[in-house]
């Protein structure tokens, strides 16, 4: 976990769903910014790329850690901005960080709102 992280008593709750991790990665771009070409700036909390912004909400870091929770999210992302990449070997990382560098702030948290809605239609109705 990161040392910059406030984890005391008004620590923000993690996430506990897929579609809660895109939405609290919308809220984080929405109020820090986006950052380009890097997961993040110290110290946190600070501007993230997308995929910093989904390690950040789930760790506590922005960079990558290994979180089911974390790669389920960036997964459901990457699936929604490029399948058919994923289907030819890219990584849901891969297919994330190529898409926020060249989209901008409002784009980015309007994308993670609609895929989190999308993913939570979907466990209500069983197919997620």
């Amino acid at each position: 976990m990161s040392p910059n992280y406030d984890s005391g008593p008004m620590a923000p709750a993690r996430p506990a769903t897929v579609a809660d991790v895109l939405d609290a990665a919308a809220d984080h771009v929405e109020q820090y910014g986006l950052e380009r070409g890097w997961y993040s700036v110290d110290p946190m909390p600070a501007p993230c790329c997308t995929v910093g912004a989904v390690f950040y909400v789930t760790t506590g870091a922005p960079e990558p850690v290994k979180l089911a929770l974390a790669d389920d999210a960036l997964d459901a992302l990457a699936r929604y901005l490029d399948g058919q990449r994923l289907i030819r070997g890219a990584s849901p990382e891969a297919v994330v960080i190529d898409w926020s560098d060249k989209t901008d702030a409002d784009e980015v948290i309007a994308t993670l709102r609609h895929v989190a809605q999308q993913h939570r239609q979907a466990a209500q109705s069983g197919g997620a």
